[in-house]
């Protein structure tokens, strides 16, 4: 019985090639409550791989032997659509968006900041459990509004209003490095792009 019910439980998958940074982004993870798997290779990951439980994948881009893109690829063969979470060096942003266009969900560069990579990480969680549930749109958008902080929501409000990034500032009493970074956060868990995408998503949500 237990073991069905951690089958249930979120489960992030690391495939990385530096055992240094694999270690980092383990320990991050487990202190956040998150259970983790670790890989040095695509290979290894693929062996162990359980498409049946639930979560997501964080997958250096460039690896000996099989890339991360290689590695997308393969799992849409076997039918897995697992959300991907790619890191990339500066030169290899090209392959990011390569990977994003296949369907990954976010790419970050190293040196990884800690919070985009927990915010990406629970967005992809939260999209993996959406697919996995067929949740109706409406429930689906009131989850991922669910997912921001209080500051976001303050953010997303102003924001909706087609306010632009110094006058959310003003209004919040903020500097507007945090204003950016806190609505680049909210879009990133939103999964919209624009004000104009934000103003729809809404619309959608209340309609």
């Amino acid at each position: 019985m237990a073991s069905r019910k951690n089958e249930q439980q979120p489960l992030v998958r690391i495939v990385d090639d530096d055992p240094g940074l694999r270690g980092a982004l383990v320990f991050l993870l487990e202190n956040e409550g998150y259970e983790v798997a670790a890989f040095a290779d695509a290979a290894s990951f693929l062996k162990s791989e359980q498409a049946s439980r639930p979560g997501c994948l964080v997958s250096d881009i460039r690896m000996p032997g099989m890339t991360g893109l290689e590695l997308q690829r393969e799992l849409k063969s076997r039918g897995n659509p697992i959300p991907i979470i790619f890191l990339t060096a500066f030169a290899e942003v090209d392959m990011a968006v390569e990977g994003l266009k296949s369907g990954a969900v976010d790419f970050l560069q190293k040196p990884v900041h800690e919070e985009r990579l927990l915010g990406a990480v629970e967005a992809a969680i939260n999209a993996d459990r959406r697919a996995r549930q067929g949740l109706p749109a409406r429930e689906e958008i009131e989850m991922r509004l669910r997912t921001l902080t209080e500051r976001e929501r303050q953010i997303v409000a102003l924001a909706r209003q087609g306010l632009a990034n110094p006058v959310i500032g003003e209004r919040l009493g903020i500097g507007l490095r945090t204003v950016k970074f806190h609505r680049a956060s909210a879009y990133r868990k939103l999964g919209v792009h624009t004000a104009e995408e934000l103003s729809e998503l809404l619309l959608e949500q209340a309609s």
